[in-house]
């Protein structure tokens, strides 16, 4: 720190301890670098030096105590202190206690506002978000994997410390990413990264969930000093660190700070979000410094909603993004540091911390991941935990009991305003007492306490949340495929929170139903008291059902209900109605409607549509829709308009519909979807055949004739085939180009 910093921090924490104005002043020819004016008699003097030398030191005494000789002649008082960068010798201490004046280094002197290092060892007792061990609610202590985090617009690659740069210069971050992708484990690092090192600016994290109601910036710090048991006098003091530009705020989980007031209807869900912001909002207004906000991505209806309820201009803040998933480096990275090098985690499972923290626990994860099938997987992943708890104490529970309590419990989980939680200790008792006809003991007690996949909130709450959305989302799907049959437990619930991709095409699978008819009869059952249900069945069936018959929906309505993702490209459909939904993703490439005005999208809330390229390209079923962003994704048709060869063509249709596409395999005559003459089809026909015999697809006997299925080891092959296109490399596409050639 130079000099002239040096001074000037000095004045920035006079002006906070005393509530003054603080400048440079001249007074009877003698320079005084801080003077600050508390009453007309009542003056306060700080004189700051870099010089460490007694002379220096001793000289500036003398001219503090002349000075304060001076105006108590005229009938006031000046209170002098002497700011040192470096620890003061003993010579230098006892020249300051003769002439009374305060000699204290620069770290003393910023301790009479707040002692920082106090917060630091504090704050660090205390959870950062969810970056605590699931299974014991105590902090995580498991070595950083340094991953990085992308930038929405532009797609820039960040590390931690760029964005610790970006917030030493004051930059307004926001930062988004799925539940256990490393929001948390980030702001901890950071909060790691100011702590270890003299760094001029002060850093401070707050967990919105604990905020809740609180309308004021001042009422969040308030609360946020209180909870680390500061004393009042500095209670009072934390709220000036928001208009101190070397403070810095990172503020976890936007999305956890939620109404009581929830609701279906997407404005008053809006307005519910808004409002519970408030307080978040205030306090990032007067923020003068640097600040970090995380959250969940899509808790939003759009990019302009997250900007437009948290305060923030759009132009002036960066927003950044956790990557989904841990790429193949981090994923090694990672295991090696929980102890697990060389493991490696099947394709379908999400490549994920908290995924390979609860597999790698596992002793015998060589037997569960040696499964070549998602389902199988899955199945063998929920009954290996659920034994194994089980064995812990096979007097308190079996297994099926555990499992039949997960499931109950991450039924629950479909009505709560978070999706995950939170779940109560009286919650978790009731569901134990209806499974098994008794109350909690200790012993259960502690053995529910550690249920696989489900965790503390905090280490100072006693509510439990589900830690993952893959097991949460698949038992939700078990808890569907258990009463589907008899489904007056599903008719008569009003759930708020869906079931995900996984959790669609899981539950596809084990009803193991291929009639329309009687798929659509259960949606229309569902969808006029359960419509979020309705939605869940209707996405499961379009995502994995197979029809090249036209469906007749009988003008099902869906409403007031999350959708995830809607895809509109695998069936021939008509008479649906979604009204009023809120949806994250709708796929509508080569998507084909009879009668043609039998589809009807209206007033929603969509994240992306997939297949247009902007909204004058949108089809007229979409009425009075709210659409963020668009994307014209590698449809048959844009394919084909793209200039390839009749053949590279041919295999870009072919890897998009077997691996791009969701479902269990493609029948052979859906590869010809969307191509007309006899030439196109014949160059399909060779393309699928060159496939069969490169072993990157594989060929099974369905009920209906062949079904074609992606080779998950060739699938990052595939698509880097279908990102490269005409710069590719890969044999496969050489060989094809040449039979264009020929």
């Amino acid at each position: 720190m130079n000099w002239t910093d040096l001074e000037n921090r000095v004045k920035q924490f006079s002006r906070l301890i005393y509530n003054r104005d603080s400048s440079s002043i001249n007074i009877s020819g003698m320079q005084f670098d801080c003077f600050i004016k508390i009453e007309e008699d009542h003056y306060i003097c700080i004189e700051v030096t870099k010089n460490h030398t007694l002379e220096k030191v001793r000289a500036d005494i003398h001219k503090l105590a002349s000075l304060r000789m001076k105006k108590a002649s005229e009938g006031a008082f000046v209170k002098c202190l002497l700011i040192l960068e470096k620890e003061p010798t003993d010579l230098m201490k006892g020249t300051a206690l003769d002439f009374k004046i305060d000699l204290l280094t620069l770290d003393e002197f910023e301790r009479r506002f707040l002692d920082y290092k106090n917060y630091i060892f504090t704050r660090r007792q205390k959870n950062i978000g969810s970056a605590i061990d699931p299974w014991t609610g105590k902090l995580d202590h498991n070595p950083y994997v340094p991953v990085k985090y992308v930038e929405a617009k532009t797609q820039k690659e960040f590390k931690i410390s760029d964005i610790k740069s970006l917030l030493d210069k004051g930059a307004k971050v926001i930062l988004t990413g799925s539940f256990g992708s490393g929001k948390s484990r980030c702001l901890s690092e950071l909060f790691d990264n100011y702590s270890n090192q003299n760094d001029p600016s002060y850093c401070f994290v707050i967990n919105l969930r604990e905020n809740w109601s609180l309308k004021r910036a001042n009422e969040i710090v308030r609360r946020h000093f209180e909870d680390l048991s500061f004393p009042p006098e500095i209670v009072n003091n934390s709220v000036k660190l928001l208009t101190f530009k070397k403070s810095v705020f990172m503020l976890d989980g936007f999305d956890e700070i939620g109404s009581q007031n929830w609701s279906n209807e997407p404005s008053k869900l809006s307005k519910a979000k808004q409002d519970a912001l408030a307080g978040v909002r205030d306090l990032i207004t007067n923020v003068q410094g640097g600040l970090l906000i995380t959250g969940r991505e899509n808790y939003f209806n759009s990019d302009s909603e997250m900007f437009s309820f948290l305060g923030l201009n759009e132009r002036e803040t960066i927003y950044i993004k956790c990557k989904d998933q841990f790429s193949e480096d981090e994923m090694k990275e990672y295991m090696q540091n929980i102890g697990c090098p060389g493991l490696v985690i099947p394709p379908w499972a999400p490549w994920k911390p908290l995924i390979f923290q609860m597999i790698a626990s596992i002793s015998e994860r060589l037997d569960l991941l040696s499964d070549d099938n998602e389902y199988e997987f899955w199945d063998s992943l929920l009954d290996f935990i659920c034994h194994r708890e089980a064995n812990i104490n096979k007097a308190i529970l079996d297994s099926a009991i555990i499992k039949q309590i997960l499931i109950e419990l991450a039924n629950l989980t479909r009505t709560k305003s978070n999706d995950f939680g939170p779940i109560s200790n009286n919650e978790l008792s009731i569901i134990f007492n209806n499974i098994t006809g008794r109350t909690v003991t200790d012993e259960s007690a502690i053995m529910l306490s550690r249920l696989p996949s489900f965790g503390r909130v905090g280490n100072d709450s006693s509510d439990y949340q589900f830690i993952d959305m893959y097991m949460l989302d698949g038992l939700r799907a078990e808890y569907m495929v258990s009463h589907y049959d008899s489904d007056e437990a599903i008719k008569k619930s009003n759930w708020i929170n869906p079931l995900r991709e996984f959790g669609q095409r899981l539950f596809f699978y084990k009803i193991n139903i291929n009639e329309a008819t009687k798929i659509i009869s259960k949606i229309s059952y569902w969808s006029n008291t359960n419509s979020q249900a309705a939605a869940d069945l209707l996405c499961a069936f379009l995502f994995e059902g197979s029809s090249d018959e036209l469906v007749d929906f009988r003008n099902i309505q869906i409403k007031d209900c999350f959708i995830e993702k809607i895809e509109l490209s695998n069936i021939p459909l008509g008479n649906l109605n979604i009204h009023s939904c809120i949806i994250e993703s709708v796929d509508i490439s080569d998507c084909y409607i009879e009668p043609k005005g039998s589809l009807l999208i209206d007033n929603c809330e969509i994240n992306t549509v997939s297949g247009v390229s902007d909204a004058s390209a949108l089809p007229n079923y979409f009425v009075g829709c709210k659409v963020s962003q668009f994307s014209s994704v590698n449809t048959t048709s844009k394919i084909k308009s793209l200039g390839f060869g009749l053949h590279q063509m041919a295999l870009l249709s072919c890897i998009r519909r077997v691996y791009l596409q969701h479902g269990r395999g493609r029948k052979e005559r859906s590869f010809i979807k969307g191509f007309k003459n006899q030439q196109e089809k014949k160059a399909i026909t060779l393309i699928v055949d060159l496939m069969l015999k490169n072993n990157v697809i594989e060929r099974i006997n369905g009920d209906e004739g062949y079904i074609y299925k992606p080779v998950n080891s060739e699938r990052h092959r595939m698509t880097l085939i279908m990102k490269e296109m005409n710069t590719s490399k890969d044999q496969l596409w050489q060989e094809v180009s040449k039979m264009d050639d020929l």
